[in-house]
């Protein structure tokens, strides 16, 4: 007959060596534990005791999975939208497709407004953290003066443009008075496109 207390401690041994999060090692080893403690009329086979810990294992993942995807959209960048700070800077980034305008009220309503990109750093900075299947709305458009581009968040000329080859280029016409951040070639850059076009928004919280 095999050695209970043997086998339960080897059992524990190799329980402490799977990677796994703590909490699962430890509800892994309460299983264990309780199947060890029968009496010996009741004594499990090594068969059943394996089979018992791999549906514990199994129940735990299931668990943690639920969990995962209960997570809110705003904790990951795999979401529909998150934060970001970056150098002490707060960006609020969202993938939902809208105006520009309604994007700029959506901005407002959270405290912030729509990105004033200030320099080539920042926007070197904040790429990364950007999908590149998207484009996304700033506050930079040229609606009061045809070809004076300004600053909606501060009423004050761009600060900083990085226009993609040809652009402003006025493809739509006289529409074209709002500008997006667009992924050009291999880098992020700006083209004027018409404000009522659906696209993504950056706002800034601070």
């Amino acid at each position: 007959m095999m050695n209970v207390p043997i086998y339960c401690s080897t059992m524990s041994h190799i329980v402490s060596d799977i990677k796994v999060l703590t909490i699962s090692q430890q509800l892994l080893k309460g299983a264990i534990s309780h199947v060890c403690l029968t009496s010996s009329s009741d004594f499990r086979t090594l068969s059943q005791l394996r089979t018992e810990a791999r549906g514990m294992m199994i129940k735990l993942l299931l668990l943690f999975l639920a969990c995962w995807s209960a997570l809110p959209l705003e904790a990951s960048p795999l979401g529909n939208r998150y934060n970001l700070e970056i150098g002490g800077k707060q960006y609020y980034i969202s993938l939902a497709k809208t105006n520009w305008f309604e994007a700029s009220n959506h901005c407002r309503q959270n405290g912030g407004f729509l990105l004033n990109l200030e320099s080539r750093e920042e926007l070197e900075l904040l790429s990364p953290h950007l999908h590149p299947a998207y484009s996304y709305w700033l506050s930079i458009n040229d609606l009061g003066d045809r070809g004076a581009y300004v600053s909606e968040a501060t009423g004050l000329e761009a600060p900083f443009l990085n226009w993609s080859a040809g652009e402003p280029d006025n493809s739509s016409g006289q529409w074209d008075r709002c500008v997006e951040l667009w992924l050009s070639t291999s880098s992020f850059q700006m083209n004027a496109l018409p404000c009522y076009s659906p696209v993504a928004f950056i706002c800034q919280l601070n």
